[in-house]
């Protein structure tokens, strides 16, 4: 497989063999502490160019390229299809961009240019960007590329935060969203300072439908996921059409009961405090979306003394 990418500046292409001296020289201590984790050799960087030849030869999962400017070796970029961290369809990209050739915009242009020859290539629907924390201007290059923000994660793979762009064509994203009932109280979770939307702010629970998957096995799914229990019911309540922005989410609605002795914070990453609550007594501030959620919800709707935010529509299911 032979591909070069190009703008008005720079060209993605093949590393090769060649590329080794220029790749060494081009290492400082920015490169080894971010990316690479010790000082490379020559002879290392050789065997390196040539795994990624085969990876190449096999269509991946290792897709790396040079960054070059008039001919010159300016840095590197690659995109990894496979990694344990990934979920199905995603591609951890990654960059550097060698001391002389900094502050010209050029790892983001890159990052561009890989992004959108990966949207063409149809088998990539999500691109991930790892960033240190204590590394801004890798996070910064994320979000001129286009990424947003979505999770700040402490596990076995680092201390990172996670910056994606969403590589499929423009179509509504399906979620599953999901309120938690017992004895007229309702579960709702908030946000922490590591959500990637609306931080602070409580809600109930939700989560992204993968293919291939039924409602009801998202919704068990993610109740799991975030409260550390299995559902006990759930019952279809309705659905909503959800424009904000930018994006454009058909949200399934339902209502579940769990067992209330055993909820707890299942993903402390995203969520800081967990409560019941009454209708008339519910906390501040809620997620802008909350209350047309409630509103599907019933069976006396008008109970929890709230509206339903312009600009979503909805149909109710019993």
């Amino acid at each position: 497989m032979d591909v070069t990418l190009t703008d008005d500046l720079i060209r993605l292409d093949r590393l090769e063999a060649g590329d080794a001296e220029a790749s060494v020289a081009g290492e400082d201590d920015q490169i080894v502490r971010w990316l690479n984790g010790g000082r490379s050799t020559v002879t290392g960087t050789r065997d390196y160019i040539a795994e990624t030849h085969r990876s190449w030869a096999r269509g991946g999962p290792h897709l790396a390229f040079a960054i070059r400017v008039g001919g010159a070796l300016a840095g590197t970029v690659d995109a990894r299809l496979i990694e344990p961290y990934l979920r199905p369809g995603q591609a951890n990209i990654s960059y550097a961009v060698f001391p002389a050739w900094r502050g010209r915009g050029i790892a983001t242009r890159s990052v561009r240019l890989l992004v959108e020859w990966l949207r063409e290539r149809g088998d990539v629907r999500e691109a991930v960007i790892r960033a240190d924390p204590r590394n801004p201007a890798s996070g910064a290059v994320a979000r001129a590329a286009g990424f947003s923000f979505r999770e700040h994660t402490a596990d076995e793979h680092g201390d990172l935060d996670w910056f994606v762009a969403d590589l499929r064509h423009r179509t509504p994203g399906v979620s599953v969203v999901f309120v938690c009932q017992d004895s007229g109280r309702i579960l709702l979770a908030r946000r922490g300072a590591g959500a990637r939307d609306e931080p602070g702010a409580w809600d109930c629970g939700a989560g992204a439908l993968e293919f291939g998957e039924s409602f009801e096995a998202a919704v068990a799914r993610e109740v799991e996921e975030e409260y550390a229990t299995p559902p006990r019911t759930v019952a279809l309540c309705g659905v909503r059409n959800v424009i904000r922005g930018d994006s454009h989410w058909v949200s399934v609605v339902f209502r579940v009961t769990v067992d209330p002795a055993a909820v707890r914070i299942g993903e402390p990453h995203k969520f800081d405090e967990l409560g019941w609550f009454a209708p008339g007594d519910l906390p501040s501030p809620l997620h802008s979306q909350l209350p047309a959620t409630l509103a599907l919800t019933g069976p006396d709707q008008s109970q929890w003394g709230i509206g339903r935010p312009s600009g979503t529509t909805a149909s109710g299911a019993s």
